[in-house]
């Protein structure tokens, strides 16, 4: 019965499912804010790539930036932001693998983009996957990228308290 403005802490990319967590007030917005950008927030995610990363674990340290030829399309570039993902491999599946990724930095469609520049892209990706991974058709279970926030953890801005939340694979 309480109205409040919606106050997304993160964002997710259309499409990725998981947990995405929404502040109540503006000084929990603010509070929450200030850790992300002191790197205080873990946010794991769990994907499941073409093909299998060379490393079974390592961090993809690329800066991105947007692609001159299509604003809504981010590459990797020398003159992007800087960008850390630490991924591991869950699993190994042959022509896909199970990868759990954390996220350093926050960029837009960062692990999509990391991915893709290590030769692992997301199946199902609409911008970052070879056409083939896109469609239904190519024979995956889904029709939207393969990408899926499974925990996010920060300390709660009033008490400080440790709090985690999770998300089961749909």
């Amino acid at each position: 019965g309480e109205w409040h403005r919606f106050r997304p802490l993160h964002r997710l990319d259309e499409w990725t499912s998981g947990v995405l967590v929404v502040a109540k007030n503006p000084y929990a917005n603010q509070q929450i804010y200030k850790q992300m950008l002191a790197g205080n927030v873990d946010r794991q995610y769990m994907a499941i790539v073409h093909g299998c990363p060379s490393q079974s674990r390592g961090t993809i340290d690329a800066p991105i930036a947007r692609d001159p030829l299509d604003k809504t399309v981010r590459i990797v570039s020398p003159q992007g932001s800087d960008a850390q993902t630490y991924y591991e491999t869950v699993a190994d599946y042959g022509v896909a693998s199970e990868v759990r990724l954390q996220l350093i930095t926050g960029r837009t469609h960062q692990i999509r983009v990391h991915m893709q520049h290590i030769g692992c892209p997301l199946i199902g990706d609409p911008l970052y996957s070879a056409p083939e991974f896109r469609e239904r058709e190519s024979g995956m279970p889904i029709a939207r990228q393969a990408l899926h926030a499974s925990r996010i953890a920060f300390r709660h801005p009033v008490s400080k308290l440790p709090l985690s939340f999770t998300s089961p694979l749909p």
